[in-house]
């Protein structure tokens, strides 16, 4: 079972190795994988990755927004 440790470990590590830029900001950063319970959603077990990182960074992190999304989806 792929728990969400290894999912974070997976969205870094592929963030490290096909988008150097975007590296360079998120090394700097924790990521969370989150289960959400919700009862009005059509799928009941959603996972959400969540950046921390310093206040100096959010507005380049937010910058890269589409292409953490992009990667998040692939990771499924």
């Amino acid at each position: 079972m792929i728990t969400e440790e290894n999912l974070a470990q997976q969205f870094t590590l592929i963030i490290e190795q096909a988008h150097p830029k975007a590296w360079k900001l998120l090394r700097h950063c924790y990521v969370k994988v989150l289960n959400s319970k919700s009862k009005e959603a059509y799928i009941p077990y959603a996972k959400y990755i969540r950046i921390y990182c310093p206040d100096r960074l959010i507005a380049a992190v937010v910058a890269e927004k589409k292409l953490l999304i992009e990667v998040a989806e692939y990771l499924g």
